[in-house]
């Protein structure tokens, strides 16, 4: 088996493996085809087939009321554009939403990196009961370090600031703070190239405090391993000035499918979610 091949199983692997922990998909399973698309979801296919797409076409085809759920019943029958073009689209949909719950089911089932990526990023929130399968994800070895750093941010962003010291792992990767205190999570590719999972930890950490606490958040992931950790260190120093907030998700099936589970991730999972 080459190496390339070998990762595409581990891949498939993880992705049955994670599953277990996912919520039932609200979109109702459909069969659609050219006779059925509505005249929406042909646009937005049309669209998908542009080589590149104007502001102008985007605004046109931002979904309205039930053209959101018209995109939802698009996407898990969509190719690779297709998804990104419809997260592009739903970006900032409400996470109680069928297109937020379509998104986040193929963020987590896709094998394609940008595809999981656009539609974890997409929903304006995550419900609590995918906060299981993400916190599973944070921690898998063999996922892609920025999809791991959006997943943790997802977490923090529901005030679990026990997810705060991989959030914090994942700033230092890189310096001299990370080569002499190896961090205690599963591992991430070591390439020497950070720059975007940080950015995108970074500006999630940062819209999360200033609309709940008012802290400014400062952290630059190309300045020198000095000012990192002194910008981690302020970081740190707010989050532990942060009253614990104890959370009512432990009775949704999904949690309880955690504390069950037998996936290798699933204890530290529960540690990240506080139970």
């Amino acid at each position: 088996m080459t190496t390339r091949d070998y990762s595409a199983f581990m891949i498939s692997l993880i992705i049955l493996q994670l599953s277990s922990l996912l919520p039932p998909a609200q979109q109702q399973e459909l069969v659609l085809g050219p006779d059925t698309y509505s005249d929406y979801q042909q646009q937005v296919i049309e669209l998908s087939t542009s080589a590149e797409y104007s502001n102008q076409q985007l605004s046109s085809l931002r979904p309205q009321l039930e053209e959101a759920d018209e995109l939802a019943a698009l996407l898990p029958y969509a190719t690779a554009t297709q998804a990104k073009l419809i997260a592009v689209l739903g970006a900032g949909c409400n996470g109680d939403s069928l297109l937020a719950d379509a998104l986040l089911q193929l963020a987590v089932r896709s094998h394609t990196l940008d595809v999981r990526l656009a539609c974890l990023l997409a929903p304006l929130d995550v419900p609590p009961h995918f906060l299981p399968v993400l916190a599973c994800l944070a921690l898998t070895s063999h996922i892609d370090f920025s999809l791991r750093a959006v997943a943790c941010a997802r977490l923090i962003e529901h005030k679990y600031y026990s997810a705060w010291p991989l959030a914090k792992a994942m700033l230092l990767t890189g310096t001299a703070s990370d080569a002499a205190t190896p961090h205690r999570f599963p591992d991430w590719q070591r390439t020497g190239r950070y720059e975007l999972p940080k950015r995108l930890l970074t500006i999630m950490l940062q819209q999360h405090f200033a609309t709940t606490s008012g802290f400014q958040l400062n952290f630059e992931a190309n300045s020198p391993w000095a000012v990192q950790e002194q910008q981690v260190a302020t970081i740190d120093e707010h989050i532990k000035s942060i009253a614990p907030i104890r959370q009512r998700h432990h009775h949704l099936p999904s949690w309880l499918r955690l504390s069950s589970s037998k996936l290798k991730a699933a204890p530290q999972a529960r540690q990240l979610l506080d139970y």
